[in-house]
């Protein structure tokens, strides 16, 4: 998953450390991501599309940039503060506050103003090529979870909460097996920009919630 999002060695080796106790030498880790981006060469240009395209709209206001389905344009709200828009495939839209061209380590990159979550602070943030995937990525699911949501209801089901990529309903003490395999039908539910998507759901039966 992070070498999708772009992680090069360095980055892995803490990661891999950190998250899973796994020792790994920058040798070994750099022989990872290498072979990731030469074995996954659509996910790698799709990067330096999508970081192409956001940069072209911040350097050109009011100029569309669509590559991938998804389509990048500098517009300004009612009080005239710029925001770059990314229109996701289902037609979603997100803002990237006040965007401007900065340097970048390798060269010019689309930045903008937002915050940040660690630091609680206010502060200029790189959209280098990773992290706009990761957008997209993150929020394209979501669109197709709440579709999935969206279904499961128009069926029934009484959704109490959603936690990330879960739900959680309450149902009748009936049936369980078909209700269970009936709401995984439902949230894998596709539209016309999600068809072709791989999708599959899995879930449990019990009286109180726990992680899967």
């Amino acid at each position: 998953l992070a070498c999708g999002y772009q992680q090069g060695a360095n980055k892995l080796v803490v990661t891999a450390d950190k998250q899973f106790g796994i020792k790994l030498t920058f040798e070994e880790a750099d022989f990872l991501v290498r072979g990731y981006r030469k074995n996954h060469a659509a996910v790698d240009s799709m990067w330096y599309a999508l970081s192409k395209a956001a940069l072209g709209a911040v350097q050109q206001p009011g100029v569309p940039f669509a590559t991938h389905k998804v389509v990048f344009k500098v517009v300004t709200d009612r009080v005239g503060t710029p925001w770059l828009s990314l229109t996701l495939p289902s037609g979603r839209v997100m803002y990237y506050n006040r965007p401007f061209v900065g340097e970048g380590k390798f060269g010019p990159v689309p930045c903008h103003w937002g915050f940040h979550q660690t630091s609680q602070n206010w502060l200029r943030m790189e959209l280098i090529p990773g992290r706009i995937t990761e957008n997209i990525v993150q929020a394209a699911a979501r669109d197709i979870l709440v579709h999935g949501m969206l279904t499961a209801e128009a069926h029934g089901f009484q959704i109490g909460i959603s936690i990330y990529d879960e739900v959680v309903c309450e149902i009748e003490d009936r049936d369980h097996e078909e209700q269970l395999a009936l709401l995984c039908k439902c949230l894998c539910a596709t539209q016309p920009w999600s068809a072709g998507i791989p999708l599959r759901a899995e879930g449990f039966v019990r009286k109180r919630y726990k992680k899967m």
